[in-house]
């Protein structure tokens, strides 16, 4: 594969990250807080914080690629490239998740439930 060819891919990769990032935030969140579905699973958990919840939704697109490399195969409808946009979504999300960690008091609350 030429650069040019896997330029494009990433692009497009991306691309459908974003677009795929609105849509479902929107969906998930439903308010303006865009990690509300975290926070509100976390607080429903008693023992997880919104960072641990989001690492697990993520753990889970990731256990489904390493059984694609693993299989050489899916095991459902959904095409692997699907569970590598929706990895990346989650890669980008829990960092967000990260970078309002480090601004915010309210986060490190949330966190001390778990303990």
């Amino acid at each position: 594969m030429t650069f040019e060819e896997f330029d494009k891919i990433q692009k497009d990769t991306f691309l459908e990250c974003a677009a795929m990032s609105i849509t479902k935030g929107k969906e998930y969140s439903r308010t303006a807080d865009r990690f509300a579905n975290f926070k509100r699973i976390a607080e429903k958990n008693k023992k997880n914080t919104p960072l641990d919840v989001c690492h697990i939704l993520l753990s889970k697109h990731l256990d489904s690629i390493d059984s694609f490399v693993e299989n050489g195969r899916v095991f459902s409808e959904e095409k692997i490239h699907g569970r590598i946009v929706d990895a990346i979504v989650y890669l980008t999300l829990l960092d967000g998740l990260i970078v309002e960690k480090e601004k915010s008091s309210d986060f490190t609350k949330l966190e001390s439930v778990k303990k």
